[in-house]
């Protein structure tokens, strides 16, 4: 955290993607950005103050099991004890993460772990980007409980980007995203054989078009 002191925040660190182990039709960080699949480009995240390295490492025999046969921790969490796999693992993770952050989410995967969520049907990143977004909502009587809206929407007393309508007029069953743009979220395919996501608070520098102006060509300094 800023306040705290951070390698992260106030150093900075790097991670390398493995476009070699995106599933078939992923797209890597540099085609997501507007550059081709060849182009070698630097994104700029931001990490947010709100938590960091969040992080989930799987034991690997647990993760195995859970995805070949369906049996360990993880398959009784998610109700599918003795069902082969795969399964879609990020539901062991989400919506539970929103619990304690706001924003978007950077998940930094192994290939496996990415291609079983290619075989469950997420034939992008976009798609995941998609769940993970219509994961993030959650009732305004449980919205409000957060801080940061208190700040965002001006005390209340501004407009709900997606209804139009003033927060004060909402009735407190209305759905609102933790997140604001499933674009906010990023995947990045890298790390080394066992299975492992780290999950980290915050995503790219701007969302949506703004995103796209976060990433350079570096082939340039080759």
């Amino acid at each position: 955290m800023s306040s705290h002191g951070s390698p992260m925040n106030q150093g900075g660190f790097c991670i390398g993607e493995n476009v070699d182990g995106l599933p078939t039709g992923w797209k890597g960080l540099n085609e997501e950005h507007g550059y081709t699949k060849d182009e070698s480009v630097a994104v700029l995240m931001t990490i947010g103050n709100h938590g960091g390295i969040l992080g989930h490492e799987f034991s690997p025999g647990g993760y195995r099991a859970f995805q070949k046969s369906g049996h360990g921790g993880m398959a009784r969490k998610l109700g599918v004890k003795g069902i082969p796999g795969p399964h879609n693992w990020l539901e062991y993770i989400i919506p539970d993460i929103f619990n304690i952050i706001e924003g978007g989410l950077t998940l930094v995967m192994i290939p496996e772990l990415a291609q079983h969520l290619y075989e469950i049907g997420f034939k992008s990143k976009d798609e995941v980007y998609e769940w993970i977004y219509k994961k993030s909502f959650e009732p305004l009587s449980r919205y409000r409980h957060r801080s940061w809206p208190d700040l965002t929407t001006n005390g209340w007393l501004g407009r709900e980007r997606i209804s139009g309508k003033p927060w004060k007029e909402l009735p407190e069953e209305y759905l609102v995203p933790a997140i604001n743009e499933p674009f906010e979220n990023c995947i990045i395919i890298g790390g080394g054989e066992e299975e492992a996501c780290i999950q980290l608070t915050g995503g790219r520098s701007g969302y949506g078009e703004s995103a796209a102006a976060a990433a350079y060509s570096i082939d340039a300094w080759r």
